[in-house]
């Protein structure tokens, strides 16, 4: 009698543990972007370059309409813009395209709303931290020796929004296609000039349930 009261509060359990939604994912993300500088007038003459980020992100649910994800990721910044030179009388002669590159580890910390539909719709935003591990200026055609990527800020930070949805492929796994933008707020050079990150990117994840 007492295996057969056992047997039927493991049922029970089990039973009822498989009628909960899960509520932990883990995910792989590409994010091909677009990258810039902003915060100065002088930056209206700079223009986006092509970037992209990838790594990866866990998420809780703390209910069926809202989770909290914290990720890890590299993600490329920059901008680009083209310098006119000038000789000794003020004559053009050419101008050179000088391309700033910037790659930092991005730990985002995130929360999204989520609709209750079969293809789950979210909306979301929180914030970023980021750690400076490179920084190049290359210039097409002119040699140059002083460059910003030496007095670059190791540190960024900024405001992280997003929305998109969750497109299930399997009973575990799904595909998270979604626009993402990290903004920064925080001045990445050492000078009076208010360079500040912006990034744009469409996000590509799967991600699997447990």
């Amino acid at each position: 009698m007492r295996i057969k009261i056992i047997f039927f509060f493991a049922f029970v359990i089990c039973f009822s543990v498989q009628g909960q939604y899960l509520k932990n994912e883990f995910s792989i993300n590409f994010i091909p972007s677009i990258s810039l500088f902003y915060g100065h007038p002088y930056y209206n003459d700079f223009k986006s370059k092509l970037a992209f980020s990838i790594g990866a992100t866990y998420n809780y649910y703390c209910s069926e309409r809202a989770l909290l994800q914290l990720g890890v990721l590299f993600e490329q910044k920059g901008a680009k813009v083209g310098v006119d030179y000038f000789d000794d009388n003020g004559n053009y002669y050419q101008t050179s395209n000088i391309t700033f590159k910037r790659n930092y580890l991005v730990v985002p910390v995130v929360c999204s709303f989520v609709s209750k539909t079969r293809v789950k719709f979210y909306i979301g935003g929180g914030f970023f931290l980021g750690y400076l591990l490179s920084a190049e200026d290359l210039n097409s055609k002119v040699l140059i020796n002083e460059t910003f990527a030496s007095k670059t800020q190791k540190f960024d930070f900024g405001i992280n929004l997003g929305s998109g949805c969750f497109i299930p492929i399997h009973d575990r796994f799904s595909l998270d296609l979604g626009i993402k933008e990290n903004l920064g707020l925080y001045n990445t050079l050492i000078n009076d000039l208010a360079t500040k990150n912006n990034t744009i990117g469409l996000q590509v994840g799967i991600k699997y349930k447990f």
